[in-house]
């Protein structure tokens, strides 16, 4: 998934009038829309849509600002929601990283006015 599954190419090109037939600003308003959700992305720590992503465990913790989780890819952890972020405790013999899969999963809804 990506973010033309968000806001799809054609629903921009008819929100900003664009006739179907002309593609020579496709690329352009492809980069818009990429550049534009990555940075809402960053902003607010919400994912757009469903990826795996991977963080760096210090002393077996790790603060993870990003929403939402949907799964963590370990056996055995200890979970502490707070309001911006969630805490993650892990055994020592884990290792130095933890994979989640963050975003959501087709349910987001986004509506171009």
């Amino acid at each position: 998934m990506a973010y033309l599954d968000v806001i799809p190419l054609a629903d921009a090109k008819l929100y900003l009038r664009i006739d179907d037939d002309m593609n020579e600003d496709d690329n352009q308003i492809t980069r818009m829309i990429n550049a534009s959700l990555s940075y809402i992305e960053r902003y607010t720590n919400v994912m757009l849509f469903a990826r795996d992503k991977e963080y760096r465990l210090i002393d077996g913790f790790v603060r993870v600002y990003d929403y939402p989780i949907n799964s963590v890819v370990t056996v055995d952890y200890e979970r502490t929601d707070r309001s911006l972020y969630s805490n993650f405790i892990l055994p020592s013999n884990v290792g130095f990283n933890i994979s989640f899969l963050l975003g959501n999963n087709g349910n987001f809804c986004v509506e171009v006015r």
